[in-house]
């Protein structure tokens, strides 16, 4: 059985953190060359890649608390199935894409799903221990 501790979620939480800080500079550095590449619109990347730094700041900052917050936790694990959802819209036809941005989009979307069930393994436990 794999358990996830108050150690690997703050761990999970700051890899969270640091790959939509990457992910979002490196959305807003590389607009134009990966709207070309992928088919994706400029303004959808840039949208993305700026929306990102503020969500990594929130989840780095709810990382770094002495004590983890059961309801930022909460949140955050709610914006990313949010972000997946909304991702796997786009591959539904949402937005027009050619065969590198489905593999952009879907290798995110993917990515995002995994530290999802790691955090939300986390938050179940979290919760557990608390009403213990």
């Amino acid at each position: 059985m794999f358990v996830i501790t108050a150690t690997r979620l703050r761990q999970a939480l700051w890899l969270d953190a640091a790959s939509c800080a990457f992910m979002g500079a490196g959305l807003l550095a590389f607009t134009g060359p990966l709207a070309a590449l992928t088919a994706l619109p400029a303004i959808l990347l840039t949208a993305a890649g700026a929306a990102l730094a503020p969500i990594a700041a929130v989840i780095a900052l709810t990382a770094a608390r002495g004590t983890l917050s059961q309801f930022l936790v909460a949140v955050i694990v709610w914006g990313n199935a949010g972000w997946v959802a909304v991702s796997l819209a786009l591959l539904g036809g949402l937005a027009p894409m050619n065969a590198y941005g489905v593999a952009l989009v879907l290798l995110q979307a993917l990515a995002v799903a995994a530290l999802t069930c790691v955090e939300a393994a986390g938050l179940k436990r979290f919760v557990a221990a608390k009403e213990a």
